[in-house]
């Protein structure tokens, strides 16, 4: 679970903002973080990005009131409920824009299938008569997003050593800066191991090391051999597993086998291996030929339930582990 998505995200923006520091006129990033409270509703997100230009364009605030005021005597009653309305002020504003606009999106996958569509319809509408802005959105690797997205172009996260050390250095170095050099250097050692891209795994560690108020070598060592999951992302992670099933019971005992199977395979699987395992495990009192089998195979549900637990899927290819 978790991609370093986020973590990602937030680099990218700090890193315009400092390139963009001393350009004249100033570049602007707006950032808006989908969450799965209901603000990934492409209203939510429009008016988000609208409100993220104004506090940074104060100018603008004129232009907002007087659209507003205009569409809401027309035929809309309320123009900022309406995403079609919205991406009509972006498109106002960006006629006459005079810098570079970067928009960024994280976490595109907890936005709805409509509200994604519609919001993907509005940013492409934007890209054709707005040469000067440039969009970035992040996503778990769903198959239907993925679709959805086309040709655009695609920067896939995998698990890295060298750029978990880079996340773990830095949260180390936030978090526990009163540690000893010696401490630290261990514990950066220990969960850039561990961590297999998990941004969250390794946040809640530390947080954990943080609370158990441990600072001596030896204890630390003795602490990092034996570490349990922390409680808090066992949570997380039951949470997420019923959410993700839509709580219902048939989708969740579907989605513990398939996450049982990868833990026992001790191994990457492809989707075909692991798809085909889960049909052979749920139907192994009816199904008597290869034929029988290869019919129960539902790669799409299985991996739509699992999505969230697993860090590289290629769709491309569906025996590629």
């Amino acid at each position: 679970m978790s991609y370093g998505k986020t973590v990602t995200m937030a680099f990218v923006v700090d890193k315009l903002n400092q390139k963009n520091a001393y350009q004249i006129p100033r570049p602007k990033v707006c950032y808006y973080y989908c969450q799965d409270d209901g603000s990934g509703q492409v209203v939510n997100i429009l008016s988000g990005l609208i409100l993220a230009l104004l506090k940074q364009l104060p100018g603008l605030k004129k232009t907002f009131y007087e659209w507003y005021k205009e569409n809401q005597t027309s035929e809309t009653l309320e123009p900022a409920t309406s995403a079609s309305k919205l991406g009509e002020f972006l498109e106002l504003v960006m006629a006459t824009f005079d810098r570079m606009l970067f928009i960024i999106i994280d976490r595109l996958d907890e936005c709805d299938r409509i509200s994604r569509r519609t919001l993907l319809r509005v940013l492409e509408d934007l890209l054709k008569k707005t040469p000067q802005l440039k969009i970035l959105l992040s996503s778990r690797p769903k198959e239907k997003i993925i679709a959805q997205l086309g040709k655009t172009t695609k920067i896939s996260i995998e698990s890295s050593i060298y750029r978990d050390t880079i996340i773990v250095r830095h949260t180390v170095q936030k978090q526990l800066p009163y540690l000893s050099e010696t401490v630290r250097e261990l514990i950066v050692e220990s969960l850039s191991r561990s961590a297999q891209g998990s941004a969250i795994w390794t946040k809640m560690t530390v947080e954990l090391i943080k609370v158990r108020k441990i600072n001596a070598l030896a204890p630390m060592r003795l602490f990092l051999g034996n570490m349990s999951l922390p409680g808090h992302l066992s949570e997380l992670y039951t949470t997420l597993l019923s959410r993700n099933s839509s709580n219902d019971t048939k989708n969740r005992e579907l989605a513990a086998l398939a996450l049982k199977l990868l833990a026992a395979a001790c191994r990457p699987l492809s989707i075909q291996e692991l798809t085909w395992a889960v049909a052979l495990a749920v139907n192994h009192h009816d199904i008597n030929t290869v034929t029988a089998l290869a019919e129960s195979v539902d790669h799409q549900r299985v991996i739509s339930l699992i999505y969230p637990f697993i860090t590289r899927v290629d769709f491309t290819d569906l025996r590629k582990r």
